[in-house]
């Protein structure tokens, strides 16, 4: 038997219905005395390491994150050739991390070339996005091989450069409009996504998606008479075009959506409430086993308090009000850019997750109803604030008109 001291390769390998055979999937290769206990001191006894890997467009609802990176500039949309999830676990249960890192391979979905460079990206679980933390590259079986220093989710991934875009309207079984929710775009041939988009009043959407592709448009939406879901599987058109202005989006016409059970959470936002300048409280909630979300926001009741209703399959979620709203701005040298600004900030916020213990299992309400849950209060803070600047870093733009 071979211990943590020792290292070695690990061989993941399922069953492939196409071929009606054993395939290898992940292998992992550690060096010996490669794992820390609980308190960081070398483990050297037996363990057993858990692996999830996504390798096709078929299990991509699984991913986290849908497919949106971070960076120091911007975010960004990637497109994935394989991702894994590693966790390992001493035989007592403990989880076990990494004191040196370890080398994977898996095989890489679509057409590579030996030698090509690809980024090797990380799930930020705080911040909710995938992060670059280095590159790998395809070797002459076409698998791609990296090194990594911690486990976590793993993806192995390109930004998506070039877009194209769809549009259509949402509506309910009787077909009125969907008036509020989100669209996302989900690759059907690629392994691929998008941020959710908001559905407008009238039922409106427009998603970005990878050009000349099939994609499924997942919608999850809410007019008078409930909560609704529905998806579709169209091809995008040429790259080039972005749902910020552009025209020539392609248009998938109706998209038409089923009902579905929902619960209702309600709060209270109290503290500095009459200093809001926008009286809205927004949502960010994940549900069912995929982890799909959605977001939202809602207008205050005149007595401080709000209600969401959302898919009974909720796990997590969180409300937060913010607001910003300048008193006075100040130029004491409009040739300069120089001056000052007055300003005062607002923010809130309240979560609970069924993980944690703090969400129960939602049960079948609406607005109104005593089964509602109840998140509490959502305190919001106001702080004046001060400032100068010089040199144009006013972030107003140029001030020489003033």
């Amino acid at each position: 038997a071979t211990t943590a001291a020792d290292g070695g390769e690990i061989t993941l390998i399922q069953w492939d219905p196409d071929s009606a055979s054993w395939v290898t999937v992940l292998e992992m290769d550690f060096p010996p005395a490669a794992l820390l206990d609980a308190d960081g001191l070398p483990y050297t006894d037996y363990a057993s390491v858990y692996v999830t890997v996504l390798d096709d467009p078929s299990v991509m609802a699984a991913a986290p994150g849908n497919m949106m990176a971070s960076d120091a500039e911007s975010d960004f949309a990637l497109e994935s050739f394989g991702m894994f999830e590693a966790n390992i676990v001493a035989w007592t249960g403990e989880e076990l991390t990494l004191a040196a890192p370890v080398n994977v391979r898996f095989p890489a979905y679509g057409t590579h070339t030996s030698g090509d460079e690809i980024g090797l990206y990380h799930f930020d679980e705080t911040d909710g996005v995938w992060i670059q933390e280095g590159t790998g590259i395809i070797d002459d079986d076409g698998w791609f091989n990296a090194s990594v220093p911690h486990f976590s989710w793993w993806n192995c991934d390109q930004p998506v450069d070039n877009t194209s875009c769809l549009t259509g309207t949402a509506h309910d079984a009787s077909g009125d409009p969907l008036t509020s929710g989100s669209v996302r775009t989900v690759g059907v041939d690629y392994m691929g996504g998008g941020y959710p988009q908001p559905i407008a009043p009238d039922g409106t959407f427009c998603a970005n998606a990878k050009p000349l592709s099939t994609s499924e448009i997942i919608v999850l939406g809410s007019n008078d008479s409930g909560l609704f879901e529905g998806v579709i599987t169209t091809t995008s058109g040429e790259a080039g075009f972005e749902c910020a202005g552009d025209d020539d989006c392609t248009d998938v016409g109706v998209i038409s959506t089923t009902q579905i059970s929902t619960s209702c959470v309600t709060g209270t936002v109290v503290g500095d409430v009459g200093d809001l300048t926008d009286r809205k409280v927004s949502y960010y909630a994940t549900y069912g086993s995929s982890g799909a979300y959605l977001y939202g926001s809602l207008d205050l009741a005149g007595d401080d308090t709000f209600c969401a209703l959302l898919p009974t399959s909720v796990t997590y979620l969180s409300f937060d009000v913010s607001s910003r709203e300048t008193d006075e701005i100040v130029i004491t040298d409009p040739d300069m850019d120089t001056g000052s600004s007055s300003f005062m900030s607002c923010y809130g916020s309240v979560a609970a997750s069924t993980e944690g213990g703090t969400l129960p299992t939602l049960v079948e309400a609406t607005c109104g109803d005593e089964a509602c849950f109840d998140m509490g209060d959502l305190e919001v803070e106001c702080v004046d604030s001060s400032g100068g600047w010089e040199g144009g870093d006013t972030g107003f733009g140029d001030l020489t008109d003033f």
